[in-house]
């Protein structure tokens, strides 16, 4: 008999009988069905054996009623021929003895018609149309992927909670757990794969994987007390969307892992609450945790493009010299970061609270501070200036302008407003000596640069021109910041 070669979407190859075609048969290797080749195109379905058997009575009641008919009609062309010709004469009845006609034709006949049909042949002993498989739901399956992912992490983590306060029989138990889950991680991801789509699973606390640093915090540097301390704190408080950094020793590697729980269940809740025992066992000394202090680099992150845009672009609307107003510490801790844009997530938090969000924003406010100030006292130097001095009696000197003298009195306008006094009080009034008249030639030579307004500065402090002081004071602070001598002037303190 001919056979059949097939071939299984597994890769499996055999063979089943040529008689087969149309059927369906479980593959051997996988169990999926595998078609036969031989369905006609359009049929709505394999065929199956009482499918092909209710065919073949078909076909067979068909050539039945054929044969029947055509028997009727040979049986009415012999009447007729008969009755045509006149039919026997009556002596023919009488010549002879009677004999009767032959019957093989008629039997024959008979037989033919009711002739059974041979039954169909049997199916092969090794063709067996497996069960229709029920539809699989790759959604519960993706969802049960994070699900065990989220329990073998919250294991990981018991574990090694256990493992440094010395309890290795729970430990062990625990970690026993976790491997019975990342079996059942597999298998899941597996089947999920079989559906011809994918899965993506972030990576994990694994068995064997040793916790090395948590929460920024490097193990080689606390006891085996403080690793549990810090562990067992952060399972106690942990909630949903709760994402924490562990770094891992994985073999000879270390890898950085987010621990990520976004749903919170009970199964959950009660692993975390696993550790027990008593807090503080630990071994004093790093030494005892057993773990090499963490380098640079393997804590190390890229930091964020839009976050060093955002620094640079803040110090860049402001002084340059408010770079120099940030404490030593920050400023030497800055620089770098921003150069490398490469440092740990410790210096993230660096860069973006205490320089974005606290430094620049108090550097902006006082720049802004010293550009009002400045035009503002601008427009009262103009129109205060002190040309004239003042004696009085009793030895005060008032540097102003002389508006008014009178028998009784004199009008001045000084730095506090127009005041009169007495004239009696007044000793002597020298016109166009006061200070005020060397201030706009000095102010214009020091042609708006740093060096001469602090030279300036200075002459105001020895005049006492506090008003003008003042005003050349913010000048130099619009030009630097950090200048201590006009910041003394004013009595500003640094905003850091």
């Amino acid at each position: 008999m001919a056979r059949i070669a097939l071939e299984c979407t597994c890769g499996w190859k055999f063979f089943v009988a040529g008689s087969t075609q149309g059927w369906e048969v479980p593959c051997p290797n996988c169990g999926l069905a595998v078609r036969i080749p031989g369905r006609r195109v359009g049929e709505a379905g394999f065929a199956t054996a009482g499918h092909l058997a209710a065919e073949r009575e078909k076909g067979w009641k068909m050539a039945r009623l054929a044969i029947g008919l055509g028997a009727v009609a040979v049986v009415g062309i012999i009447i007729v021929v008969v009755l045509m010709s006149g039919g026997p004469s009556p002596s023919s009845y009488e010549q002879g003895p009677i004999t009767e006609a032959p019957r093989s034709t008629g039997a024959g006949l008979r037989n033919t018609v009711n002739m059974p049909p041979p039954p169909p042949p049997p199916p092969p002993a090794d063709v067996i149309r497996p069960p229709e498989a029920p539809r699989v739901d790759t959604g519960a399956l993706r969802h049960e992927v994070r699900r065990l992912t989220w329990m073998i992490n919250i294991a990981g983590v018991v574990a090694e909670t256990l493992r440094f306060r010395g309890m290795k029989e729970d430990q062990d138990r625990m970690t026993a757990k976790a491997a019975d889950w990342d079996n059942k991680l597999r298998a899941t991801v597996a089947r999920v794969e079989e559906t011809g789509e994918k899965t993506q699973v972030e990576d994990y606390i694994r068995p064997g994987d040793s916790i090395v640093g948590f929460a920024q915090r490097d193990f080689s540097t606390l006891t085996c007390s403080g690793a549990a301390d810090l562990l067992a704190g952060w399972l106690g408080t942990f909630r949903a969307n709760s994402m924490e950094q562990a770094i891992l020793q994985r073999g000879d590697q270390r890898v950085v892992v987010y621990v990520d729980v976004p749903e919170v269940s009970k199964e959950i809740l009660e692993l975390a609450r696993t550790p027990t025992g008593e807090i503080g066992k630990g071994v004093p000394g790093p030494a005892a945790v057993g773990v090499t202090p963490l380098p640079p680099s393997s804590l190390a992150v890229a930091i964020p493009e839009d976050l060093i845009k955002a620094i640079e672009s803040g110090f860049a609307v402001i002084p340059a010299g408010y770079r120099q107003l940030l404490p030593a510490q920050d400023r030497t801790r800055m620089d770098p970061l921003l150069a490398k844009k490469i440092g740990t997530p410790d210096d993230l938090e660096f860069l973006r609270n205490r320089i974005l969000s606290q430094a620049l924003p108090a550097f902006e406010k006082e720049a802004a501070l010293v550009r009002t100030k400045a035009a503002e006292l601008e427009d009262r130097i103009k129109n205060t200036t002190a040309v004239d001095v003042i004696h009085f009696k009793d030895g005060r000197k008032v540097d102003g302008q002389l508006l008014e003298e009178t028998e009784t009195g004199v009008k001045i306008k000084a730095r506090l407003g127009t005041i009169t006094v007495p004239k009696a009080d007044v000793l002597r009034v020298e016109r166009g000596k006061g200070a005020g008249v060397e201030f706009p030639d000095r102010f214009k030579a020091a042609g708006g640069k740093l060096e001469g307004l602090a030279s300036l500065l200075a002459w105001c402090k020895e005049k006492n021109l506090k008003l003008e002081g003042e005003y050349v004071s913010y000048l130099v602070l619009a030009l630097d910041p950090a200048h201590d001598a006009a910041r003394a002037f004013l009595s500003l303190k640094r905003p850091l």
